[in-house]
C-alpha cells in the first residue's frame, strides 16, 4: 500500500503560477506602501525585515520588490537598534509600522477576499 502518492494535475503548473504572479503584485504594493513611511517607522520595519532575510546570489521576490523601489534591505541587516531605550521606541515604532501594512486600501485588496486567497478581490484598483 503506497501513502505517498504524486499527482500531476492540469491546473497544477498554472495555479503555481497564478500564485507567483499574485505574491509579487503583493510585494510591489507592500514595497511601495512601505516606501511611503514616515522615516522612523520605515527605517525600524526595513532593518526587522532584513534582520530575518537571508542574502542569496539572486534577490527572493519580496527583495526584489523593494529593489524596485530602489530600497536595499541588505544595506538594513548591518544596522541595530542601540541600546536599551532606543531599542524601546524601536519596538513601538515597529509595532505601528506592521499595523500600518494592513491598512491602505491597496494592501486590503489582497487581503478582503477571503473566498479567494490567490487573486485580489473585485474592489482592489488595477496596479
Amino acid at each position: 500500500m503506497n501513502f505517498f502518492q504524486v499527482t500531476s494535475e492540469p491546473g497544477d503548473g498554472l495555479d503555481i503560477a497564478t500564485e507567483k504572479v499574485y505574491q509579487q503584485e503583493l510585494f510591489s504594493v507592500l514595497a511601495d506602501e512601505i516606501n511611503r513611511f514616515p522615516r522612523k517607522q520605515r527605517t525600524v520595519l526595513l532593518i526587522d525585515l532584513a534582520q530575518r532575510m537571508s542574502f542569496d546570489t539572486k534577490p527572493a521576490p519580496l527583495q526584489q520588490a523593494f529593489l524596485d523601489v530602489d530600497i536595499y534591505l541588505e544595506e538594513y541587516k548591518k544596522l541595530s537598534f542601540g541600546d536599551k531605550e532606543e531599542r524601546k521606541r524601536s519596538a513601538a515604532l515597529l509595532a505601528h509600522a506592521y499595523k500600518r501594512i494592513t491598512k491602505p486600501d491597496s494592501i486590503q485588496g489582497y487581503t478582503r477576499d477571503k473566498n479567494s486567497p490567490h487573486t485580489p478581490c473585485s474592489t482592489h484598483k488595477a496596479l
